[in-house]
């Protein structure tokens, strides 16, 4: 009886390398655009600390801060290119916590930004501390394209805090 030969043959391994092929077509740019979007979440937790604290001050004297908080740490919303306080280009602007006593907005609401960060924030309040408004600005994946996250503070019928987060347009990280 003579023996099969055994093994692959050379079509069974080309089909296996077209999958796998196909796989990584599929799964490669998911991931990155997955990374991307993970790199958002900084703006906003900290647009809800900002928000607490805004809370925090109107139940604490009946209005949100009527002052305004200037952008910071940086005031061109881009850190791309810079290195974040560390020797590489990590894409980060440097933090600058002393920026943050600027005896206005951001003292009122005791929120400094500590580490390194990838995005710009900046508060307006409105005269009469009725409402307001918190931006953070950022270009994370450095194309250009600066995506905008909007706090918006108001006050209900009721007369309570209410805060709410307007994320910038969809694949705008």
């Amino acid at each position: 009886m003579p023996t099969k030969p055994k093994g692959f043959t050379l079509i069974e391994l080309m089909i296996v390398v077209a999958i796998i092929g196909i796989l990584a077509a599929v799964a490669i740019p998911a991931f990155l655009e997955y990374m991307k979007r993970s790199r958002t979440t900084e703006a906003s937790l900290n647009l809800n600390k900002i928000g607490k604290a805004a809370k925090h001050v109107k139940g604490e004297i009946g209005s949100y801060p009527s002052e305004q908080g200037a952008m910071l740490p940086s005031s061109t919303g881009s850190c791309c290119g810079q290195s974040g306080g560390t020797s590489a280009v990590n894409n980060k602007c440097t933090p600058t916590p002393s920026a943050f006593s600027d005896g206005a907005a951001w003292s009122h609401l005791e929120f400094s930004v500590d580490e390194p960060s990838s995005y710009n924030y900046q508060f307006i309040g409105v005269t009469g501390g009725t409402q307001f408004t918190a931006y953070a600005v950022g270009d994370t994946d450095c194309d250009s394209a600066m995506a905008t996250f909007t706090l918006i503070g108001s006050t209900t019928s009721m007369g309570n805090a209410a805060v709410s987060i307007v994320p910038p347009p969809a694949r705008v990280y």
